[in-house]
């Protein structure tokens, strides 16, 4: 089999940079060849993507170190025309490619660039919004998406370009999991293109993946060579200090060897009412209906998970308990304060002001009237060295806490995390959740939106489940224990194999065992 990509002795860093993101870095992929890039958060992963296509080297914003060639020429000896028929790319962050005003224009921006003939233009565009399942808002402009059906559209995008190699940094985070299971099921079909994936999604992939590379959080290599289980034998000792996620039974069982906790984690629920929701509907202003009858209440010192697909209104809802959005109908009776409700960005990047770390919690303690030690709440949340740090460069992980950290300072009752986990590896998706975990033992309310079903049944007390834009559901985790197979098979078998096997045993007492050594 001919090289597609050869990577050898690569050393990466952006300008300004004292230490290498990237560090001798040496591999090759042939054709037929399906690469997984694993690592924890701000290993250079996305990094070494986009070197690959020639990105960062071609527009003189890094230093670099090494070769990459690909199809036996150098990387950088190509045109960007040549790099575009080449390699197909879709980041971590959708709303960054994104140029267009329209679904449909966007689908066909790429190819209008390379001169394809109208009727071929239309034809790749239609296909290729069924395949992601967008074909019914191809007139809808694209900021009326949701973040997931952002990504979708980018899917859809690389996929009407038709290349050889395609790339994708985390593909699924944000995609429920019925349109993630769709997305893999089509890109198993791509039979005569090479994969190049960073994706934690390990036991929907491992049918397609032949190839590993594992990168170490300071941007060296760990291992490259063929993908199979047996690699997670020689890395179980520091999978969480990695990130990676081991397949599930194992990492189960591995907790339990070094547990000694024998109680089981039960909620207490109480009658404390925070807030109570009556019949709120929400209308956007280009007429789309994005809630429908709205009825829910929150309890305090309990964690809700907000389930529903892409587009099915959690956050929109969200935004609306947090007084961002006026619902246009209904009413809501809050117990509390309404500035005793805190809203955490998905992409958090969009609350951050500050030029550091440090003057980032200073500029919102001075607007909370608060005093605190900022070092001693940085050592306490793991952020002291990253004081000096402009808050934009640190990883996905340390936002996010950074952003919990910020809403805390003004002592709130509630807290509102809009997907907390979104593109973390395993070590700091662990990391969230505890806290938030910490916060509700404390006597906090926190309500999450996700995809993950796995995670609420790891973490949460209720579940909540919208379904284009009204509630399909909401109860305690045991109710939702015992109907998810039979009234939300979608969800069910979303997880994980072990899990699936507890619930149909309703071996439940697992469950709780399982809540509490995670």
């Amino acid at each position: 089999m001919s090289k597609l990509i050869e990577v050898s002795n690569f050393f990466f860093k952006y300008y300004g940079s004292n230490e290498w993101i990237l560090k001798d870095i040496n591999f090759e992929i042939r054709k037929g060849e399906n690469l997984l890039i694993l690592g924890p958060n701000g290993s250079g992963k996305s990094s070494l993507v986009l070197c690959l296509v020639g990105f960062p080297q071609r527009y003189k914003i890094s230093k670099t170190k090494g070769e990459i060639l690909i199809k036996g020429k150098n990387v950088m000896d190509y045109s960007i025309s040549e790099l575009s028929k080449i390699f197909g790319i879709v980041q971590q962050d959708p709303e960054a490619q994104i140029v267009n005003l329209y679904v449909e224009d966007e689908v066909a921006f790429g190819l209008e660039n390379l001169r394809y003939p109208v009727d071929e233009i239309l034809k790749r565009v239609n296909s290729s919004l069924e395949a992601v399942g967008l074909s019914n808002k191809r007139y809808f402009e694209t900021n009326a998406l949701s973040y997931g059906e952002k990504q979708k559209l980018m899917l859809a995008s690389i996929l009407a370009l038709d290349n050889e190699i395609l790339i994708f940094d985390e593909p699924t985070s944000n995609l429920d999991p019925v349109s993630r299971k769709s997305f893999f099921n089509l890109i198993k079909k791509l039979k005569d293109k090479n994969l190049i994936l960073i994706e934690h999604n390990l036991e929907e992939i491992s049918d397609i993946i032949n190839k590993v590379l594992i990168l170490n959080k300071d941007g060296s290599m760990r291992y490259f060579g063929e993908f199979n289980y047996e690699i997670f034998e020689k890395i179980k000792e520091n999978y969480e200090e990695l990130g990676i996620w081991l397949p599930y039974e194992l990492e189960i069982s591995m907790k339990k060897e070094s547990s000694k906790v024998n109680l089981f984690y039960r909620p207490t629920f109480t009658n404390n009412n925070l807030i109570k929701i009556s019949n709120i509907t929400y209308k956007y202003a280009s007429g789309y209906v994005a809630l429908k009858n709205i009825n829910l209440s929150f309890n305090k010192g309990l964690l809700y998970v907000i389930l529903g697909s892409n587009g099915s209104g959690k956050t929109t809802l969200c935004k609306i308990i947090a007084g961002i959005f006026k619902p246009s109908s209904g009413e809501i009776i809050y117990n509390i304060h309404k500035n005793k409700i805190k809203y955490c960005f998905q992409n958090p990047s969009v609350q951050f002001i500050g030029k550091t770390v440090e003057e980032e919690i200073k500029l919102t303690m001075k607007e909370a009237n608060k005093k605190l030690n900022i070092d001693e709440l940085l050592k306490t949340y793991e952020l002291y060295e990253y004081k000096n740090k402009n808050p934009h460069i640190l990883s996905e992980g340390q936002k996010k806490i950074l952003s919990i950290v910020i809403s805390l300072i003004y002592e709130p009752e509630i807290i509102i995390c809009d997907e907390p986990t979104f593109a973390l590896d395993k070590y700091n998706e662990r990391k969230i959740m505890k806290l938030i975990r910490k916060l509700v033992g404390e006597g906090k309310t926190v309500i999450i939106t996700t995809h993950d079903v796995k995670l609420s049944l790891e973490y949460s007390d209720e579940v909540i489940i919208i379904n284009g834009g009204k509630v399909e559901y909401q109860s305690k985790i045991e109710d939702f224990l015992n109907i998810i197979e039979s009234k939300f098979p979608e969800y069910f078998y979303s997880l994980p194999k072990y899990l699936q096997k507890v619930i149909q045993n309703k071996n439940f007492e697992e469950i709780y065992k399982i809540r509490m050594i995670l």
